[in-house]
């Protein structure tokens, strides 16, 4: 009787501890490893010059998309790509404005990122972070040159969540991109050890048995 609840308590201390490493990795997909990374929201936005308000005054030929990962917190990632402009571009910005509408500038981005095809990082305020988030088609993204300064623009696109987005008619071929997506699934390292320490306690289960039943 004594073996055999050794036996059982040595499953049972295999098969929880197996089950507390598999619950930590569920904790930490559930959380994200990027601290919060699992509450990023995917924006994108494909326009052109012809979208500039008032129509016509933006560059002709010019098309822009965006593509963005944004946290309730603030932090933003973001990738932007513009093509058939004629100059450089020197400034770049998200509005507060609906489709047709122009608006004031709510946050700066890097316009050198842009010009290079890089990824950037921005800090929004949390509230605005979350107002974006919430009514993305209410804020747009435009892009300046020197024959195209603020509030014109070369191009302009309106923001929306990537689940509604129509695929961009310019692919973003950018370096970098979206951070956060490769944060949305628990490390396949963490499972595996997992499921080998599962069965490594079932295998001395096993033998503590074999043992046991030579003995007797």
């Amino acid at each position: 009787m004594a073996v055999r609840r050794l036996i059982g308590a040595a499953s049972t201390v295999g098969v929880l501890s197996a089950a507390s490493l598999l619950g930590l990795a569920g904790s930490a997909w559930a959380a994200g490893d990027d601290e919060g990374g699992s509450e990023w929201v995917t924006l994108s936005a494909s326009g052109s010059g012809d979208e500039v308000v008032p129509d016509g005054k933006g560059e002709d030929g010019a098309k822009l998309t965006a593509s963005i990962s944004l946290a309730p917190d603030g932090r933003m990632t973001y990738t932007i790509k513009v093509t058939g402009n004629d100059e450089d571009i020197d400034a770049a910005h998200i509005h507060k404005g609906a489709d047709g509408e122009s608006g004031g500038v709510v946050v700066e981005l890097d316009a050198e990122a842009i010009a290079q095809g890089e990824a950037a990082k921005v800090e929004l305020e949390p509230d605005l972070a979350e107002r974006i988030i919430k009514n993305a088609g209410n804020w747009y993204v435009d892009v300046h040159s020197k024959s195209f300064e603020d509030p014109e623009g070369v191009a302009r696109a309106q923001l929306e969540n990537a689940e509604q987005a129509d695929e961009p008619a310019v692919i973003d071929t950018g370096d970098g991109g979206q951070f956060a997506a490769a944060q949305e699934a628990p490390g396949a390292g963490a499972l595996v050890a997992g499921g080998l320490l599962i069965a490594a306690a079932a295998g001395g289960a096993a033998v503590v048995r074999r043992r046991c039943g030579t003995g007797s």
